[in-house]
């Protein structure tokens, strides 16, 4: 497929789209791999790829808090900051009850390769003993997660 964008000659190359119901539970404070996971081979060193997550979470407690990250084969190339610089932070204060909810976000890699990368979604704890479940639904039961990698050509 090729689009071009904004009409500065840049096309899309590629779509690679992955989703997962498979959920992910943990409390650790270490960052642990999720199933929102896919993987794309780029056509050229100069291609861009473009990395879009949609998921869902369940906070057993809403006085904690919980980030992502996403990892490139097993380099880091996403965290977006909290307020402390911690790392991706969803924090809810002075709330005592279970929350559930979404999460969305994208981010242009520019990776220098033409060999296969796969794109993983990371999750942890940062604070406190409760669970953060991905992804998730209203009814706390099974979600959809996505991800979607699109190769963009390099100008």
């Amino acid at each position: 497929m090729s689009v071009s964008l904004y009409g500065n000659g840049q096309t899309v190359i590629q779509v690679v789209y992955g989703s997962t119901t498979t959920q992910v539970a943990t409390t650790s404070t270490s960052y642990v791999n999720t199933n929102i996971t896919a993987s794309i081979t780029p056509q050229s060193t100069t291609s861009k790829i473009l990395v879009q997550v949609t998921a869902s979470y369940d906070l057993g407690n809403a006085s904690e808090s919980f980030g992502f990250q996403v990892v490139r084969n097993s380099t880091v190339v996403f965290t977006p900051q909290g307020a402390d610089g911690g790392g991706p932070l969803y924090t809810f204060i002075n709330l005592s009850q279970e929350i559930i909810g979404p999460v969305a976000f994208s981010f242009v890699d520019s990776p220098s390769s033409t060999s296969s990368l796969t794109y993983t979604v990371q999750v942890r704890k940062r604070n406190g003993s409760s669970t953060v479940t991905v992804p998730t639904s209203q009814s706390a039961g099974t979600g959809t997660a996505t991800i979607i990698l699109m190769e963009i050509s390099g100008s």
